[in-house]
């Protein structure tokens, strides 16, 4: 990234930050009109239309275009998997999660949480458990390891219902 983009990046950032949304667009789309394929820019851009403007498909192409110019950006898929899963499209935040397996960066823990939590809204609840297990497996961080169990607890009450 040029010194120029990583300007307009972090102008981008900063004015997220700062709630000046607007501002926030016009620099990250001014990034993006120098560099197209720029990952950042279009996760940056994904989130806003999302969280502060609620146009999903908008939200969804910058996803895309974020993982398709830059795969193992990790950012991405945590953003997208949250949208995914808000639309209720848990076949497709499946599939992403295990894509973000093969992210040498990525959480691993956190990918089988959220595996997890998308088969548990499903009410499968079996494999949320297998899921919760395998995250506990590979965590070290025990405030997590103790979250993963009260998920785990959860979907063993919800399997007496």
């Amino acid at each position: 990234m040029t010194s120029r983009l990583e300007e307009l990046y972090l102008e981008g950032e900063h004015a997220i930050k700062n709630g000046d949304f607007v501002e926030a667009i016009h620099k990250l789309e001014e990034m993006l009109s120098e560099d197209p394929q720029s990952c950042r820019a279009h996760n940056s851009l994904g989130w806003l239309y999302k969280t502060q403007l609620d146009e999903y498909e908008r939200a969804e192409m910058h996803y895309k275009m974020c993982l398709k110019y830059a795969p193992n950006y990790p950012h991405a898929y945590w953003n997208y998997v949250y949208l995914l899963t808000d639309l209720e499209r848990f076949d497709e935040a499946t599939q992403l999660m295990q894509r973000a397996l093969t992210v040498p960066s990525i959480d691993k823990p956190a990918v089988h949480n959220r595996l997890g939590l998308i088969h548990e809204l499903q009410g499968d609840y079996e494999t949320a458990v297998e899921c919760y297990k395998q995250a506990i497996r590979l965590s070290l961080n025990n405030d997590f390891i103790e979250d993963a169990k009260r998920n785990i607890e959860r979907c063993e009450y919800k399997i007496t219902l």
